[in-house]
């Protein structure tokens, strides 16, 4: 097939998803299989799929992609959240590890290792990813928020009360950080 008709169906792919018509743009992202097997579309085709709800079909896309790019850290990303949703935390940990090596200021990898790490039960392993992903975005408010209900649950109020108030800085409509500062500063040892 010609590369420019390629290239043109490729894009109309793209545009058809960035427009949530996620079956007609698998549907062009299959018939280009087809047509020009060796063209790299393998990860968008994944992205496609997982937002479709076909995560089987995602993760084949996604291997295929980390085969044709070893350096892709968005792919070892996604296949990391799809493995941590099924439960299997070890081996998301793995995933999500290969992706910050790949891109080492990724705050939202870094913070769904935290997110691994505290449904595993590891907190202090969590609140360090989650310091970490802090580090690399500062308005991370997901990231303050997790933080600070760690610090809570630990008796460390003063932080807790600290990273609840960022949540607010971030987001003032925030009513349940409100409601949890006030209880952590309560609780602060005078």
């Amino acid at each position: 097939m010609d590369p420019e008709a390629t290239h043109a169906r490729y894009n109309l792919a793209l545009a058809l998803q960035h427009q949530n018509r996620l079956r007609e743009a698998i549907a062009e992202y299959e018939t280009l299989r087809k047509i020009a097997p060796d063209y790299n579309l393998d990860y968008n085709y994944g992205v496609a799929l997982d937002d479709d709800g076909q995560e089987e079909r995602a993760k084949e896309a996604y291997w295929k992609a980390i085969a044709r790019e070893p350096d892709n850290a968005a792919a070892y990303y996604n296949l990391g959240l799809m493995t941590a949703k099924e439960g299997s935390l070890i081996h998301a940990l793995a995933l999500f590890r290969k992706a910050i090596e790949l891109a080492p200021k990724d705050a939202s990898v870094t913070y769904n290792m935290g997110v691994a790490y505290e449904q595993m039960g590891e907190t202090n392993r969590a609140v360090t990813q989650y310091l970490r992903a802090l580090s690399q975005n500062a308005n991370y408010t997901n990231a303050h928020y997790n933080t600070a209900n760690l610090y809570f649950k630990q008796g460390r109020f003063a932080d807790a009360a600290s990273h609840y108030e960022a949540v607010l800085r971030l987001d003032p409509s925030d009513k349940q950080a409100e409601v949890n500062c006030r209880v952590a500063r309560s609780r602060q040892e005078p």
